[in-house]
């Protein structure tokens, strides 16, 4: 018999006939011969896999702990549950910007998606980028300070003061690209109004959030104004017309969403939200979700997450919101009421209310929840032509984000907001005559 580590054994692999001449390899092939052998060896390397799971299993705690022992106590019960990488990020935060518990508590639950943010790529070039914007506008309105090497250290405590506070009101500004929306923006603000412009914290606000066509009509405007004052001036006059054409939508209104489940109904929403003068879009309960046809109206109306109906109502409260659900209950008020014979539309909103109203818009297929429903002060809804039949003809309700325009429209026709102007075959963002 030849012996083993002279054999040579062949065989065909994808139609090719190879040679196997290592001896541990022939040692395997001829150990592993028969079925029960190669029974044995599957099990084996299952049981390797499985201790070595298992043992990962079992370090992971360590690595967690690991990962929460930076000095950040006293978090909200919403933050004492993350994953590792988002504590990682939630650590990062803390320190880049040297927070206190507050300050970060306030940023993320004002923007959750932050802590899914990569770091190098989107967290790290945002800030550094709000914070050379701000130290230009440190400096410029401080000039004998800058003169003084001695200062460096006070000018880039006031910057990041600015930025602590900008962030705290403002997290989603952290959504947005550096090279491709706030670079760009910022160069043409100062290629338009001059080199020496003062970006300050309302501008930032301004170059991130705008859609395309109101930044356009921002940056004429800002130029137009720049005439009869300084550049820097003539922006700020131009943010607080802004802030004026905001406040002329009085009272207020809110769009609260939970558990909607197709993000296109979410992207419509927040479109017609921003159409119609809608001061918030507050969302309950989910972190993540789609804008499908929103038409850049993410960039335009301001979000706020809360993680549970009652922390809603109390947001809310806290403002002097009047909270409605919209549901077809008994009870339920409609929409509004035309009298044919006087000519007199009725709503079912009131002047007493300062703060506004939210509507509460219920899930595609069940409507509000017995939660939703117990945070409503009122309830609406819109009346219908026809209905579904019993047999399942017809549509017995209209698609929630269609039940938002038509709510949204009525409301704001009862609050008097101005109408926008038109340009052409479309509205731009200016303020328009009142109703």
């Amino acid at each position: 018999m030849t012996p083993l580590h002279q054999s040579r054994y062949k065989f065909k692999w994808n139609g090719r006939r190879m040679e196997i001449k290592d001896s541990a390899i022939k040692r395997i092939l001829v150990t592993t011969s028969n079925k029960s052998q190669h029974i044995k060896c599957f099990m084996l390397m299952m049981a390797f896999i499985y201790a070595f799971l298992l043992l990962l299993s079992l370090l992971m705690p360590l690595n967690n702990s690991a990962f929460t022992s930076f000095p950040i106590n006293n978090l909200p019960d919403q933050l004492d549950h993350l994953k590792p990488d988002q504590i990682l990020k939630l650590h990062w935060i803390h320190s880049r910007l040297s927070l206190d518990n507050d300050q970060l508590t306030a940023i993320v639950t004002g923007h959750p998606p932050i802590l899914s943010y990569d770091i190098e790529k989107r967290l790290e070039p945002a800030i550094t980028f709000y914070e050379d914007a701000l130290r230009v506008c440190v400096e410029d309105t401080d000039n004998d300070n800058t003169k003084d090497d001695g200062n460096c250290n006070a000018t880039d405590d006031v910057v990041r003061d600015k930025l602590i506070l900008l962030l705290c009101k403002s997290p989603q500004l952290l959504e947005y690209n550096v090279k491709k929306r706030l670079t760009p923006r910022l160069e043409r603000v100062r290629a338009t109004l001059g080199q020496h412009i003062i970006i300050d914290e309302e501008t930032l606000k301004i170059i991130a959030t705008k859609t395309d066509s109101r930044f356009d009509e921002w940056l004429y405007n800002s130029s137009s104004s720049s005439s009869s004052s300084s550049r820097g001036n003539g922006a700020r006059r131009n943010d607080i017309s802004e802030h004026q054409d905001d406040e002329s939508r009085q009272p207020h209104s809110y769009i609260v969403l939970s558990n909607l489940q197709s993000g296109s109904n979410i992207g419509n929403i927040l479109r017609s939200a921003s159409i119609f003068g809608c001061k918030e879009l507050i969302v309950v309960g989910q972190k993540r979700y789609r804008l499908t046809g929103d038409h850049g109206s993410r960039f335009d109306l301001k979000r706020h997450h809360v993680y549970s109906h009652e922390e809603a109502k109390i947001y809310l409260k806290s403002k002097g919101v009047r909270i409605y659900g919209v549901e077809i209950i008994e009870g339920a008020q409609p929409i509004l009421q035309y009298d044919q014979e006087t000519g007199i539309t009725k709503f079912p909103f009131k002047r007493q209310y300062k703060g506004g109203a939210a509507f509460l818009m219920g899930n595609e297929g069940e409507g509000l929840s017995q939660k939703q429903m117990g945070i409503c002060d009122e309830f609406i809804f819109i009346p219908q032509t026809r209905g579904g039949s019993v047999d399942g003809g017809g549509s017995s309700s209209l698609n929630v984000a269609c039940a938002a325009t038509v709510i949204l429209q009525a409301y704001c026709l009862w609050a008097g907001y101005p109408i926008a102007q038109r340009h052409g075959e479309k509205f731009v963002a200016s303020k328009g005559a009142n109703h």
